[in-house]
């Protein structure tokens, strides 16, 4: 007869939406710091594919910055039942609140600036009412990631000679997969593409492709290395 096994439960991704590099920057190093995977909202991208992409359980809402990508993505978050963990200025959450007009089952606000201890301590108090059967793993208890450390937010360059370029000049660590236009990818000659796959393989990084990114981004992520979506295809 054949065992079951279940299958182990992964860290719960948290979504940050921001318009404020800076603070998706901190915000990520502090969530992985407290046992959590960091992902970011693109200002570019449309917040449905941002949700759907990235699948968090919480969304971190930068409540400082009302631009309507950050509303779209609290909006579509609180239709899809996903509790929001809103960011604002000491005694300004009704303020903050209100700004938004997003509704969720769980919200609750926590001050600025953040701390690793606060963080972890709202996100634990909005993901234990899923229950015991839920796919996600709650951290057990936070730990140290040092400056040198990249965190596994999503990050996002110009192109992808200039990506190479700053990773082979030591000025980038930490990446490994590179997903650029699938549009673009094609429009390249041969030889270019055998000259990018080259120098990925010599750092070690995976290369991908995706019908639905932009041509003019290319879409960095840090290791451990995410399994690719449905409309990436390694080049």
């Amino acid at each position: 007869m054949a065992r079951h096994t279940e299958r182990p439960a992964r860290p719960a991704t948290v979504l940050v939406a921001s318009g404020s590099p800076p603070f998706e920057q901190s915000a990520a190093q502090l969530l992985v710091a407290s046992g959590f995977v960091a992902a970011c909202a693109f200002e570019w991208e449309a917040a449905r594919l941002s949700v759907t992409r990235t699948q968090p359980r919480v969304v971190l809402i930068d409540g400082t910055s009302t631009i309507p990508h950050v509303c779209m993505v609290a909006e579509e978050a609180a239709a899809r039942g996903i509790p929001l963990l809103l960011a604002h200025r000491e005694n300004e959450f009704n303020d903050a609140l209100s700004a938004f007009g997003a509704r969720a089952q769980h919200m609750v606000g926590i001050s600025l600036p953040l701390s690793a201890d606060a963080l972890r301590t709202s996100l634990i108090a909005l993901l234990e009412p899923a229950g015991a059967g839920s796919v996600a793993q709650l951290p057990a208890s936070p730990r140290r990631v040092t400056p040198e450390q990249d965190t596994p937010l999503l990050r996002r360059r110009d192109s992808l000679a200039s990506t190479l370029h700053e990773i082979e000049s030591g000025g980038l660590k930490g990446v490994g997969v590179i997903v650029v236009s699938r549009g673009w990818w094609d429009e390249c000659h041969l030889s270019e593409q055998t000259a990018f796959r080259l120098r990925c393989d010599r750092q070690g990084i995976a290369l991908r492709a995706d019908d639905r990114l932009s041509r003019h981004f290319v879409e960095l992520g840090s290791r451990p290395i995410a399994p690719p979506l449905s409309s990436e295809r390694e080049v």
